[in-house]
């Protein structure tokens, strides 16, 4: 079947959906505003819990760094046995509330990345 000519006119009005358009990329816009918000949180979010990830691990650092001196200036095989039960129990102690922590913190940043957008 022949396509009927198209006129100058009618291939030139890419307008004449513009109402339609205007609605979408403002609907598009909220999206995207809503989108770039959760961003911002999550980012924000991120650079907190790295903060606690690095505060924990120079803590720890220092903690083996004490036990092995410590170990060190024993003098029977009691006294390590004594340093390294309390440096592991410590140890496991320490990371049970980091991890505790780092739940927290992750929560928090999950409940204010999906929160409705502020208004």
């Amino acid at each position: 079947m022949a396509e009927k000519p198209v006129s100058s006119d009618k291939k030139n009005d890419h307008f004449s959906q513009a109402p339609q358009f205007t609605s979408f990329v403002d609907f598009a816009g909220t999206g995207i505003a809503g989108y770039v918000e959760a961003s911002q949180k999550m980012l924000a979010g991120m650079a907190e819990m790295n903060q606690e990830v690095f505060r924990f691990l120079a803590r720890r650092v220092e903690a083996d760094l004490a036990a092995s001196k410590a170990v060190t200036s024993c003098r029977d095989w009691e006294q390590i046995r004594d340093v390294q039960s309390t440096y592991l129990s410590t140890a496991a102690s320490d990371y049970m509330d980091e991890s505790q922590k780092i739940m927290e913190i992750t929560t928090r940043i999950t409940q204010k990345a999906w929160a409705p957008p502020d208004a």
